[in-house]
């Protein structure tokens, strides 16, 4: 019974996945979604698809344990963000080569998140060949739209298997630190409202684009000052992705911005909007012109997973035998721990990678912290119950 990583199988494995450009959007996640079955088809493992789109399928594992129910599941999503033109020319290289330069990988997705997808998978095929039953079941979940709407680990939510589950570990990149909680983001589309009319004359019409331009800089000078966490973040919202008028010599009766907020530990999505129509109504106060809307897209509210949680314990005991003791963190982004969380599933994010070096040029993976993220992996997969 051979139970080491064999640790060239795991680095060509995450090489393979990040060689597979699946971007999102569109949402090319069938690239990953074919290597996987394929994959898992060849090793004779227990695995389904579960659709979360057209042609987007999430991928489930499971190593059934001598115990049915309470699992514990691994995440990690198929999907990397796009590579821009103007990103492209910064690179060093191929973003989507996987190559090796000493002791990193280098490639979209490798860290964000590839590396901690193909670690969790590594681990459950070692335990498959040798034979392992785990005392009660584990599953891992490759996921589909992580970097956009999460629509994977919401279709995932109906799956039996995941809703028996008692824990999740998300397998982000987390430079092997141990987050016990992660802040919320919520964000929606805001349409201000006007009146059209011909651009040659001055003073008619209700410029859509003036009122907005109000509305930017009452959310800019709006203050968050008082909704801060014990470990330092703060509650923060930033306006994007503008567009307005239908032609230009037409006074536009229409434009729309999206609002994308960062929250707090123990601030939620829903003060968020309350606070945006606050803003409205004092804008409407001064100006009787002023007319907006929100079409909230998306909720995800902070959580936090109490110290002394067995699952915290098993991640500690099981990185204390490799020579880890991870320090314990609070993770930036929202990931699809939020989604499991919502239906009593308490969530971890700890993963090989770092954070800093995503969603940019030459991002990297330290090929030691995927090994060693592997080897926890398995040995947590050995001895949760």
């Amino acid at each position: 019974m051979d139970l080491t990583i064999n640790e060239e199988e795991l680095i060509g494995l995450v090489q393979d996945l990040v060689r597979l450009p699946s971007v999102n959007p569109p949402g090319r996640e069938q690239l990953v979604t074919r290597y996987l079955t394929k994959f898992l088809a060849d090793e004779g493992m227990n695995y389904w698809t579960v659709e979360a789109a057209p042609d987007r399928h999430n991928v489930l594992v499971l190593l059934e344990g001598e115990m049915r129910g309470e699992g514990l599941i691994f995440t990690g999503h198929q999907d990397v963000v796009p590579v821009s033109q103007d990103e492209m020319q910064r690179w060093s290289g191929d973003p989507f080569s996987g190559t090796l330069v000493g002791d990193y990988m280098y490639g979209r997705g490798s860290s964000d998140m590839k590396g901690g997808l193909g670690a969790a998978l590594m681990a459950m095929v070692t335990l498959h060949r040798a034979g392992i039953r785990p005392k009660r079941d584990i599953l891992l979940a490759a996921t589909v739209d992580e970097e956009h709407y999460m629509k994977g680990s919401q279709a995932c939510l109906d799956d039996n298997y995941i809703k028996s589950a008692r824990c999740v570990v998300v397998c982000e990149p987390t430079e092997m630190k141990l987050c016990i909680a992660s802040r919320g983001r919520t964000w929606g589309e805001v349409i201000v409202h006007g009146k059209t009319a011909h651009g040659s004359q001055h003073g008619l019409g209700v410029n859509a684009i003036e009122k907005m331009s109000d509305l930017i800089q009452a959310i800019k000078a709006y203050d968050f000052s008082d909704q801060q966490d014990n470990l330092g973040g703060r509650t923060f919202w930033q306006p994007y992705a503008i567009s307005a008028g239908v032609e230009p010599a037409i006074v536009p009766d229409r434009c729309s911005m999206f609002v994308d907020a960062r929250l707090c530990l123990g601030h939620y999505p829903e003060e968020i909007w309350a606070a945006l129509r606050r803003i409205f109504a004092e804008l409407k106060a001064a100006d009787p012109q002023f007319a907006a809307e929100i079409k909230v897209v998306e909720k995800r509210a902070p959580w936090e997973t109490a110290v002394n949680h067995p699952l915290v314990k098993l991640v500690e005991t099981a990185s204390d035998k490799h020579g880890l003791k991870p320090a314990h963190d609070v993770f930036a982004g929202t990931t699809d721990g939020t989604k499991f969380n919502r239906i009593g599933i308490t969530p971890v994010i700890f993963g090989p990678g770092d954070l800093s070096c995503v969603h940019k040029e030459n991002e990297r993976l330290d090929v030691k912290e995927l090994i060693t993220a592997a080897k926890i992996y398995m040995d947590m997969m050995m001895t949760y119950e």
